[in-house]
């Protein structure tokens, strides 16, 4: 359940936009990628890596060069405003790869001519060897693993990605470091241009009593001093429990044990953010017990008419049977990509003139917080403080920072008519973010059961050369008013009392917010 959160996204951020398909514009980017002699390589790849401003439509272009190392790669984007190409790179097999870094803006017609010039390189290539379920060992990483790999050499220092935990790179003759970022600890040192069979591996974990004492202290000062929620846990003795589990820590035989004993401690905190993430494994330090479920996917599915529902993958769109509500039934917020947001938008907007509308969060088990925004600014008429978050800022845990608000942007062309959003325990972390977008806006009213009220934008702590984080939460979530949520949850504006046995054949929750909105929309126009 990972949460971002960032104030003030709007839909530009998808690729959304409510002009229409004569609103495209386009810009090229066009050369020649020529060897250290001027000769041309054919075959070469070009492609633009970063652009900012406009964005582009379906995504950053890439291509080959032809036989007279020639290439050209469109840009399409929505607006007035000129995409900026920040990024350019150039490759090819036996040449040092090119980046060329200059900011160059792009109106509508423009065309930009970038030439490269590739010197000859030397290659480092092989395999990343992480073992997927533990630190010990050589066994080798699943085809999918993907490691974004920094390259340092004297002067000279590129990203990479290996996939498959296979790469090859080619770089200046020299000596060069090779660190993985999205492996704590995974660098090695040393590494002679030229070599095809590098069998990268992690140093062997050795846990002296004394590194052992070191590690646990890092870890539990971590935590007293970042940790957000002990001020919602007065029953957590966070000194008692580094008494206790300490010298459990010094007996651990392995590494194994030693993170054993570590979630033996952190689960006294009762908090589904707060979990061990080792080599890409995660392990839990908290179990959150059961919860009744007030949904019914397929009497919701059923309730729904057929013709015109739109799959989005994380949600699907469409409309009631028998009043012709629109509704929006999130499926799995942590799903959610851009195409999906971009697509359940469209489908929303194409159902401006319904008579009202329901978006149904029960199951929105969290994800990125700014693909929510994107989704709710659309039922937004103005500018809405949504929530507050806070950070610690002292020794003391209940020393917090100032409150930094979250925003929900307008949207140029609202749905204006009522709404009503559908709620439950299954709403948790940005599913909560979600509800409290909704619960911002005037003409909303939730109907269902209180969420789940766990919210912890958890960041990692590193254990160094262990190849392991451990995850906790890092900020306070709270309503716009200011009051804390975390354990209680959002409550509904009207309460579903039905548990889940009644979910099992039919939607008592479902029949509740149909009628609720039944109500507004008479009584909208009776106004």
């Amino acid at each position: 359940m990972f949460r971002f959160a960032y104030a003030g996204i709007a839909l530009a951020f998808f690729g959304l936009s409510t002009a229409g398909a004569d609103d495209v514009r386009s810009a090229r980017i066009e050369g020649v990628v020529r060897d250290a002699d001027q000769r041309p390589i054919a075959g070469a790849t070009v492609l633009i890596n970063r652009t900012t401003d406009a964005r582009p439509e379906g995504g950053l272009p890439s291509t080959k060069t032809g036989p007279k190392g020639e290439y050209a790669l469109e840009l399409r984007y929505q607006g007035a405003t000129p995409i900026v190409v920040r990024e350019i790179w150039a490759s090819a097999t036996g040449h040092v790869r090119r980046q060329e870094m200059k900011a160059r803006p792009l109106k509508d017609g423009a065309v930009e001519r970038v030439d490269f010039q590739l010197a000859r390189g030397e290659v480092l290539a092989g395999e990343i060897r992480i073992p997927p379920t533990s630190t010990r060992g050589g066994a080798k990483q699943p085809e999918n693993a993907r490691y974004v790999l920094e390259v340092d050499g004297e002067g000279f220092r590129q990203y990479h990605v290996a996939e498959g935990g296979r790469f090859e790179i080619y770089v200046p003759a020299g000596v060069y470091a090779i660190r993985c970022l999205n492996q704590p600890g995974a660098e090695w040192s040393g590494l002679k241009s030229g070599r095809r069979d590098l069998k990268l591996e992690p140093k062997p974990v050795v846990l002296d009593e004394k590194r052992k004492g070191l590690l646990f202290d890092q870890v539990w000062s971590a935590v007293d001093s970042r940790y957000s929620y002990f001020i919602v846990k007065p029953d957590v003795d966070w000194d008692a429990l580094r008494a206790m589990y300490r010298p459990r820590a010094l007996q651990a035989g392995d590494l194994d044990q030693f993170v054993g004993v570590l979630r033996a401690m952190l689960a006294h905190l009762k908090d589904p953010h707060v979990w061990i993430d080792r080599s890409g494994r995660i392990e839990a330090c908290y179990q959150s017990p059961p919860y009744e479920r007030n949904w019914n996917r397929a009497a919701t599915l059923a309730a729904l008419e057929e013709e015109g529902r739109v799959d989005c993958g994380f949600a699907i769109v469409g409309k009631t049977k028998g009043d012709g509500f629109g509704y929006f039934l999130m499926v799995r917020q942590s799903a959610a990509d851009d195409l999906g947001v971009r697509k359940a938008a469209s489908a929303i907007v194409a159902l401006r003139d319904v008579p009202g509308f329901i978006v149904d969060l029960r199951q929105a088990n969290g994800g990125d917080e700014r693909k929510a925004q994107a989704i709710a600014s659309l039922f937004c008429r103005k500018d809405a403080v949504y929530a507050l978050s806070k950070y610690r800022a002292g020794d003391r845990h209940d020393a917090f920072g100032k409150d930094f608000p979250r925003t929900l942007v307008a949207s140029p062309r609202p749905f204006a008519r009522p709404v009503v959003c559908l709620i439950g325990p299954g709403a948790v972390s940005s599913g909560e973010g979600f509800v409290m977008m909704m619960k911002a806006l005037p003409r909303v009213t939730t109907v269902g059961r209180p969420t789940r009220g766990a919210s912890g934008n958890p960041k990692p702590f590193d254990l160094p050369g262990m190849n392991t984080a451990v995850f906790f939460s890092r900020w306070v979530d709270m309503t716009p008013d200011g009051q804390t949520f975390e354990g209680i949850g959002l409550k509904p504006d009207v309460l579903v009392e039905h548990t889940a046995k009644p979910h099992d054949e039919l939607d008592p929750t479902l029949r509740k917010g149909i009628d609720v909105l039944r109500e507004r929309c008479r009584t909208l126009k009776s106004q």
